[in-house]
This record gives structure tokens, C-alpha cells and sequence, in this order.
């Protein structure tokens, strides 16, 4: 699924995590249970092997150079993802309204 650049999306995943905490090995079994996880934010970029999904973005407008800037990005690989959900369009190309 090929998703605009700028789009608002939702995106589904399986998350992997750990603790340091020691545990018997027979309450280890959590390490086991899924790690359902969601990200929302504007799609930076998305290929066959990952996405990347940004919490905020500046429009190039409010630069001189006219490039939007990101930050707080988050890269997920595609093998982990369950479902990518467009929520909405916020701007074009250029990262303007």
C-alpha cells in the first residue's frame, strides 16, 4: 500500500520488549504474551522494509530555505506491522496547507 507523503496515519504493530527485572523461569511466560503497540503521526517515508511515522512537523514556510522540518521520528519495520490506516492529509509536498 503506497501512502502520501504528509498523511496523517495510524499505524498497528507488535512491539518486542524486555526487563531487566529477574523472574523464575517458569514466570517468564509474559516475555511470550504480544506487545501490541500504536504510533499515530505524519508518514515521513515508507518502503517495503519500513515506515517512518514523525509526531511533529513545521511547514517549510516558516523557513527560509522553505524545507519542513520533523522531529520525534519513529521507524518501524514492516515485518512487525499490522495495519497502516490513513487518518488524513495535512499538506502537500512541500509541507505547506
Amino acid at each position: 500500500m503506497s501512502i502520501k507523503k504528509f498523511s496523517i496515519v495510524l499505524v498497528e504493530w507488535d512491539d518486542a520488549w524486555s526487563s531487566i527485572q529477574r523472574v523464575n523461569w517458569d514466570d517468564a511466560e509474559k516475555y511470550e504474551q504480544p506487545c501490541p503497540s500504536i504510533t499515530v503521526g505524519i508518514l515521513k517515508s515508507q518502503t517495503d522494509k519500513e515506515v517512518v511515522v514523525c509526531r511533529d512537523l513545521t511547514p517549510g514556510e516558516f523557513y527560509e530555505d522553505g524545507q519542513a522540518t520533523v522531529a520525534a521520528c519513529q521507524r518501524i519495520h514492516m515485518a512487525i506491522v499490522k495495519n497502516i490506516r490513513v487518518l488524513g492529509q495535512v499538506c502537500s509536498k512541500e509541507g505547506k496547507k
